[in-house]
């Protein structure tokens, strides 16, 4: 089921939307968790979440996590023929979801 919620078409105009947005999620991420482009790092990022928003620290935590890593691990573009950006994180994610075991490195 994984698989079917993951699969794209493969062309390349997805390719670029895919890696194009996953930069801007990572940037505001990063603006948001490392308080880099004008951000206030986590502590500040969770305060105003908190206190201004009013939503619970964890899903504040849980927000600011899924930007800055899901933008990070989006721009990993993988298509045939294309060189691939992995890191040892990508790869272990990738090897844990095909097999089933997170052990797997």
């Amino acid at each position: 089921m994984f698989s079917s919620v993951c699969a794209t078409n493969g062309g390349v105009g997805t390719s670029i939307v895919r890696f194009v947005l996953g930069i801007v999620f990572f940037a505001h991420g990063a603006q948001l968790m490392l308080g880099w482009f004008g951000g206030y790092e986590l502590q500040g990022s969770i305060q105003f979440f908190s206190g201004m928003l009013h939503i619970p620290l964890a899903f504040a935590f849980l927000g600011i996590s899924a930007e800055f890593l899901g933008g990070w691990l989006s721009s990993q573009v993988s298509q045939p023929g294309w060189p691939q950006l992995a890191s040892p994180s990508t790869c272990w994610l990738r090897c844990s979801w095909s097999t089933g075991n997170s052990d797997s490195l």
